[in-house]
């Protein structure tokens, strides 16, 4: 059986990949080309609350960070404060139709 921090981590890469894709992190620069930012994405969102800025929503113990690099697509991350694990991710318009 798999345990609460588990089952949090699970579902947060599931629902990335059922709601982003590769095209959403991608960065045209005259300089470098076509460069790819989901590595950096994952790894912000694992780092929300040191590299996240903290937006409206989430009760409790829960906090929404938004994931924005350069002119990517935006990833918002409910993060667990209690137990310090993202529990899912939402897109814009997502946290739009709630929070805004």
């Amino acid at each position: 059986m798999k345990t609460y921090k588990e089952n949090c981590i699970h579902h947060a890469i599931i629902k990335f990949e059922k709601r982003f894709t590769e095209d959403d992190f991608i960065h045209k620069s005259k300089k470098y080309g076509l460069v790819d930012f989901k590595k950096e994405v994952v790894n912000a969102m694992v780092n929300a609350p040191k590299m996240g800025k903290s937006v409206k929503g989430g009760k409790g113990f829960r906090t929404i960070f938004k994931i924005k690099i350069l002119d990517t697509k935006p990833v918002f991350v409910v993060w667990d404060m209690e137990f310090s694990i993202p529990v899912t991710v939402l897109t814009y318009e997502m946290w739009a139709k709630t929070y805004s």
